[in-house]
């Protein structure tokens, strides 16, 4: 799962079965779920102790495929809105209009740690970022 060609065989596979879309989820921290702890996350390769930067990981599979839909998770919450726009862009435009973009807000404590942060911001404090992030992405 840590090359180029076994994604771009599997966006190959997806658009051979006439898939829609591919979507990558995304979190921006390996999750302590256990006791405050990552050992089991890591030990056993679970949900965020093997994640690629799923914007990357579509333009591999971009390269390859000419009709899927490309879809991911793009925090709100510790991206700003011009790298996202342009990323986003980029990806649409050189997949020929093929990119969808999952917006979340960050919810995990480790995703706060994870960029310098004590605390997660109030979930109210959160989604008021997320509809700024919007307008902004969406204008620029």
């Amino acid at each position: 799962m840590l090359s180029a060609a076994y994604y771009q065989n599997l966006g190959r596979l997806l658009e051979e079965g006439r898939f829609d879309m591919v979507f990558l989820a995304d979190i921006l921290a390996v999750p302590d779920r256990l006791s405050d702890s990552t050992d089991s996350q890591l030990r056993y390769g679970a949900l965020g102790a093997l994640r690629l930067d799923p914007l990357l990981v579509l333009a591999i599979i971009a390269a390859v495929t000419k009709h899927i839909g490309l879809a991911c998770t793009v925090p709100a919450s510790y991206f700003e809105p011009f790298a996202v726009a342009r990323a986003m862009a980029t990806l649409d435009h050189l997949s020929n209009g093929r990119a969808a973009w999952n917006i979340v807000t960050s919810f995990q404590e480790a995703e706060a740690r994870n960029f310098g942060r004590n605390d997660q911001l109030s979930r109210e404090q959160r989604y008021d970022r997320a509809d700024e992030f919007m307008q902004v992405a969406c204008k620029l």
